[in-house]
């Protein structure tokens, strides 16, 4: 894989990050949209203001995220400028690969 190829991939998955984070705002934005409209106290520009502000706060990082995933290709190309293949070795023995794995998940359940 060449440079350009690892940054693209590693901004998509990027994008993929913020959009799993962000579609869990969209029932907590419904909600409160719901919630302000079966309110008799409020007035009705107050509630349409709420209304605009939770949904963008939902739509605005979604969007964001797409755009991320969408144009990762330009973006590394912007980024990295020359086409070179980059060789990764790794060095150490079996055991000492195997037991960085086996801690891995330990450590992220800490």
């Amino acid at each position: 894989m060449t440079k350009r190829e690892i940054a693209s991939l590693a901004i998509k998955l990027m994008g993929v990050f913020i959009l799993i984070k962000t579609l869990t705002y969209i029932p907590t934005s419904l909600s409160v949209s719901f919630n302000v409209w079966q309110t008799a106290q409020v007035e009705i520009a107050e509630k349409v203001m709420y209304t605009v502000m939770s949904v963008s706060f939902a739509v605005i990082p979604v969007v964001f995220a797409l755009l991320i995933i969408v144009f990762s290709d330009k973006v590394s190309a912007w980024l990295i400028r020359e086409q070179e293949d980059m060789t990764i070795e790794l060095t150490g023995s079996i055991q000492k690969k195997m037991s960085c794995w086996l801690c891995l998940p330990v450590s992220a359940c800490i």
